[in-house]
């Protein structure tokens, strides 16, 4: 056993003496967290409030931190906040960051859609954006992101599924105005970065615009911004001239690109 900035415990004595005295020492720090915990302060955002519970030695291992959470509504439910399950009240979900890329051309109406959306927070920013006559679709693989999220924001024009790329087989060309994607570790792969850039270009209209936020490094990074460079050469679209990337924070990079077509060509958003 070992205890934050003490080390291991050791137990001297016979072997029956020593594990009496283990599950002394166990139940008295039980206690002890226990009791700690009860005096924190709770973190509250918007309605949810935040307790930390003890941390088992399955979820220490795994890099889990467990969290007690009473929602608006009065439920209450256990979740388990890690590097790749990030709840955006407790800390920053890089996301967001990458979402903003967006902001300057999502408007009221515009149908988003958000991959890898992780706990939910970044499609109910994107919600927020293109208000209720717009819709947003939030596709992630984790189910107890998902559980949270539907729990969490709740919005009539906001769909919260489990998924990835292949739920969107039945999209047709151009169904979404905006896109993010969170190309992400463990994430499943199960078709080349080349296809799944193919994809995300037959969902987007002929004005969307794109992010991709990658954790993967820059030199994933940089292999995303050359491949999407690819797409100036495709049904007469072009990349805009705010084409970029930049960093999102905690070790995120996002790649935006913006299409446009040429003014007298078909599909022309205007002003």
């Amino acid at each position: 056993m070992s205890v934050p900035g003490l080390g291991p415990l050791e137990f001297r004595g016979s072997s029956s003496e020593a594990e009496e005295r283990r599950r002394t020492s166990g139940s008295l720090l039980a206690r002890i967290w226990r009791n700690l915990s009860r005096r924190l302060p709770p973190i509250e955002v918007e309605g949810a409030r935040y307790r930390p519970t003890r941390v088992s030695e399955t979820e220490r291992t795994l890099g889990e931190r467990p969290w007690r959470v009473t929602l608006a509504d009065g439920s209450r439910m256990t979740v388990r906040a890690s590097h790749a399950r990030i709840y955006h009240d407790l800390s920053p979900d890089p996301r967001i960051a990458a979402a903003s890329m967006l902001a300057g051309g999502l408007r009221p109406g515009d149908r988003a859609l958000a991959l890898g959306a992780g706990t939910g927070a970044v499609a109910a920013w994107l919600a927020e954006m293109v208000g209720p006559s717009g819709a947003v679709v939030s596709l992630e693989h984790d189910r107890e992101s998902v559980r949270f999220a539907r729990r969490r924001y709740i919005g009539g024009y906001m769909s919260l599924e489990i998924g990835g790329f292949e739920a969107l087989m039945g999209e047709p060309d151009g169904a979404f105005d905006a896109v993010l994607w969170s190309d992400r570790d463990g994430e499943p792969r199960d078709a080349p970065l080349e296809d799944r850039l193919r994809e995300l270009r037959r969902l987007l209209a002929p004005h969307g615009r794109l992010v991709v936020a990658t954790e993967r490094g820059p030199g994933r990074a940089g292999k995303l911004l050359r491949e999407l460079s690819g797409w100036t050469a495709q049904d007469n679209v072009r990349i805009g001239d705010r084409a970029q990337a930049r960093s999102a924070g905690a070790g995120w990079n996002a790649i935006f690109v913006d299409l446009e077509r040429p003014a007298s060509g078909p599909g022309t958003r205007s002003a």
